[in-house]
């Protein structure tokens, strides 16, 4: 049962145009449904229940959890903004416009959430919404080359999809690329990295 044979588990429907992200939390009950209408639904995969609602005010479109699943990171809104939200009181603990981020990632410790930013830069920020290292990402020779997922290797690696097929990964502490993977042909819209990470 269920996808291994091809069965629909759940289905969920909203009054919004275009659903833009979805994030599954670490504990793998509650799913975020980022919206173009500027909501983005917490979701009980259990019971399939709206647990909150948080508006940010703008389509939402990226999302990612901590990893002790207590905060939700959401990018977009009317201000191209970064939005942290507490999973808890659904209260926003911090908030930096005009960034256009799209793509986002936590560290493995949770103490940094990563920012690609639309162009070329990466940057870091802390829990609190202070801004930490940032940097102009373009490897290689292709100034085109523009970043769709970020994933964190280990706590100094973060591994980037881009649109030349490449997957980079960059050291945070030198901002240097130190890995590349010429992935395939196409762009690199999705990125997972292994529990043993590389």
């Amino acid at each position: 049962t269920g996808p291994a044979a091809g069965i629909e588990v759940h289905k969920l429907t909203f009054t919004a145009d275009s659903v833009l992200s979805l994030a599954l939390s670490p504990s793998g009950k509650i799913l975020a449904v980022g919206c173009d209408d500027g909501k983005a639904h917490l979701i009980d995969l259990a019971s399939r229940d709206t647990l909150r609602t948080l508006e940010h005010g703008g389509a939402v479109t990226a999302l990612a959890w901590s990893p002790d699943g207590a905060a939700l990171a959401a990018a977009g809104g009317s201000d191209q903004g970064l939005t942290l939200w507490s999973a808890a009181d659904g209260k926003a603990r911090a908030r930096v416009g005009g960034l256009a981020p799209v793509a986002l990632a936590w560290s493995p410790d949770g103490k940094a959430l990563a920012a690609w930013e639309a162009g070329d830069t990466v940057r870091l920020w802390a829990t609190d919404g202070k801004e930490g290292r940032s940097w102009k990402a373009r490897p290689g020779e292709d100034d085109r080359a523009f970043c769709y997922q970020l994933a964190w290797l280990d706590g100094k690696r973060l591994l980037t999809g881009l649109s030349t097929g490449e997957a980079v990964a960059f050291d945070v502490t030198t901002a240097k690329p130190e890995l590349r993977i010429n992935a395939h042909a196409g762009r690199v819209s999705a990125l997972a990295v292994s529990a043993r990470g590389l």
